[in-house]
């Protein structure tokens, strides 16, 4: 039985240090709010890369680092300035962890884990207990080794047996990890969205006009999105389709889609929602129909998605079926999911996929909904592995003297 936030017993003080912004990743979030009922206070360390949107618990407190610098202006920083960044980072953590003492000091990704390690002294890592989640993994094979990211993919990998423990959201990137060197079991974390937050939408019936397909996330060319502008033109089962998408695009490759679309003759039927804040998400997502899932290329992120890819969960919590490209990992890992339709990228194909899930559209719905409550959703695998956790002995913090 889950313990009520009332009567939970507090553990100190908790820091999170990510080299990004905490909003950038989505289930962090749904790990903050969780951690918030079980710490007395947690104190975020970030780069200052994105304007805050988020509502976060009155013992959260948002740490900027730097001053604000656009998320897509951080890759045209010159080598010397990253190197500034990183130093910066890093001496700003270790004030952190010397000022306050965490009971727990929890890391998201290789280069927040780098700096920690170079910055902060075994001896005081020794006394935390030191939590690693990596949402996003680097192959060194992928990168070449002038640059930074080369670098911090191999401090990671010096340091990895520092971590108490060690969670990723699927269970095919545990082979880019020497888990061997941990002394606790790596633990899976899917990135599966909350149901505090993902169960607010409402349905639409699929009694509509208008079947309305939606894509959120990065949108890219790997995501094909032009095949789905390819489909615009056609009906499905007498209703007209829309595309929605609800994510950051280049201009460039907004350009593309327009203009693919303008020669279709289909630019209403295109809306581009930008990068939206988390929390105005699930009613975009709850006002359509059908989910997109679309993952191309060789890269190891990509090649290893799966439960790493929340958008597909986020879909089902509001009742879309979701299409995907055939994948045979993750054909193998949602065998039993079926309201997910795994096709080809051909128009013929495409279409009679969503000529089912409309013709079936209650049963699939229903089905979707379903697992994320019952299985797919963050709570379900995050609350027991924290209860999992066996903190290391601090010395008592007067948090008074922080806060009066």
């Amino acid at each position: 039985m889950r313990e009520e936030p009332a009567t939970m017993k507090k553990n100190g003080i908790l820091i999170i240090a990510v080299y990004s912004h905490i909003e950038a990743y989505p289930p962090s979030l749904n790990a903050i709010a969780l951690l918030s009922e079980r710490f007395d206070h947690i104190y975020v360390l970030h780069r200052n890369v994105l304007r805050s949107a988020w509502e976060y618990p009155s013992n959260v407190i948002l740490i900027s680092f730097g001053d604000y610098v656009h998320a897509e202006e951080i890759y045209k920083l010159s080598f010397i300035k990253k190197i500034r960044f990183y130093i910066g980072f890093g001496k700003a953590l270790r004030k952190l962890i010397d000022d306050y003492k965490p009971s727990l000091f929890l890391v998201y990704d290789p280069i927040a884990f780098a700096i920690a390690n170079l910055f902060v002294s075994n001896r005081k890592i020794q006394q935390l207990t030191f939590w690693y989640h990596n949402h996003d993994v680097l192959n060194e094979n992928e990168l070449s080794r002038t640059s930074l990211m080369w670098w911090m993919r191999k401090a990671e990998l010096h340091y990895f047996q520092r971590a108490d423990y060690f969670t990723l959201p699927t269970k095919q990137r545990l082979v880019y990890f020497p888990i061997e060197k941990l002394r606790n079991p790596a633990v899976i974390l899917p990135n599966y969205p909350s149901l505090k937050l993902f169960s607010r939408g409402k349905n639409v019936s699929k009694n509509s006009e208008i079947l309305r397909l939606v894509f959120q996330g990065q949108i890219g060319a790997s995501n094909a999105i032009d095949i789905f502008i390819n489909i615009l033109p056609f009906q499905v089962l007498s209703r007209n389709i829309e595309l929605h998408l609800a994510g950051p695009v280049s201009e460039s490759y907004k350009k593309q889609l327009l203009e693919l679309s303008d020669l279709l003759n289909v630019s209403s039927q295109i809306i581009f929602y930008g990068r939206l804040p988390y929390s105005q998400l699930p009613a975009v997502t709850s006002a359509c129909h059908i989910g997109i899932a679309i993952y191309r290329g060789n890269k190891t992120m990509v090649k290893t998605m799966s439960t790493a890819s929340n958008k597909i969960f986020e879909y089902a919590s509001a009742g879309l079926p979701v299409i995907i490209n055939k994948r045979e990992d993750m054909q193998i890992e949602f065998a039993s999911n079926k309201w997910i339709k795994f096709i080809s990228l051909e128009t013929p194909e495409l279409l009679a996929a969503l000529t089912d899930l409309v013709d079936h559209y209650d049963h699939y719905s229903q089905q979707a909904k379903f697992d994320f409550n019952n299985s797919l959703n963050f709570e379900n695998h995050f609350v027991p592995f924290v209860n999992s956790i066996n903190f290391k002995k601090q010395i008592p913090l007067n948090l008074n003297k922080f806060h009066k």
